[in-house]
């Protein structure tokens, strides 16, 4: 039928006639470096569709419940599930970076491990990106400072990241940002980044933001 008969369809049989093309999607090799699985994060844009996109600038502000999220980990070199409704109670610091074996990583996690020996906060410090177990564990293992005193994440579909409002879905890393959380599963503080580098970027500013963020409001100045 001409474009002018198509045009008087009913909406319906037009929208049937779409649904029964056939669709060719080319799916580019897996990026072994990155531990993206090409084919399977496709598949969720795809069935995801617009409100996937509209929810990747969806912020967490402080005052907001942390989303929930449960998520393969690792953790001095075992391999487990980390659930963050487990980690109430605790203060956790999420700090999401875009991938493993970068510079943007080596800092994150340098700027961690200087943390670690400030132990009065009683931190659990969680790291996330997208890269897989096994990309985490690599990069882990061959680190000059050595593996890093976190529970390193993995989110590989980028859902997680797409909660907190951090995604880059262009190419499917996180942003560089971080967020606070209290033992009461609420955000006290956040910072996001984007490629600018981790802020604050250094272990003593990093200590002062999360000490300020805890600090009750009578105390405030």
């Amino acid at each position: 039928m001409d474009r002018i008969g198509d045009a008087n369809k009913p909406i319906e049989a037009r929208m049937a006639e779409v649904r029964e093309e056939k669709k060719v999607v080319h799916v580019p090799k897996d990026a072994l470096n990155s531990g993206v699985d090409t084919s399977e994060y496709l598949k969720e844009q795809l069935s995801l569709g617009l409100d996937y996109m509209f929810n990747l600038s969806t912020p967490v502000l402080p005052g907001d419940e942390a989303p929930l999220f449960e998520a393969p980990s690792l953790e001095k070199g075992v391999s487990k599930v980390t659930n963050l409704s487990e980690l109430k109670g605790r203060v956790v610091l999420l700090v999401f970076y875009p991938k493993d074996m970068s510079i943007e990583s080596e800092e994150t996690m340098n700027l961690l491990t200087d943390m670690a020996l400030a132990p009065e906060l009683d931190l659990q410090l969680l790291t996330i990106s997208t890269d897989t177990i096994e990309t985490h564990r690599a990069w882990s293992e061959q680190r000059e400072g050595g593996t890093p005193p976190v529970i390193m994440l993995s989110d590989k579909n980028g859902h997680i990241a797409q909660m907190y409002g951090v995604l880059d879905s262009n190419n499917h890393v996180a942003f560089q940002s971080v967020f606070l959380i209290d033992p009461e599963g609420l955000v006290q503080g956040s910072r996001v980044a984007g490629r600018g580098g981790l802020q604050p970027n250094t272990a003593s500013d990093m200590l002062d933001f999360i000490r300020a963020a805890l600090k009750p409001q009578d105390q405030v100045e």
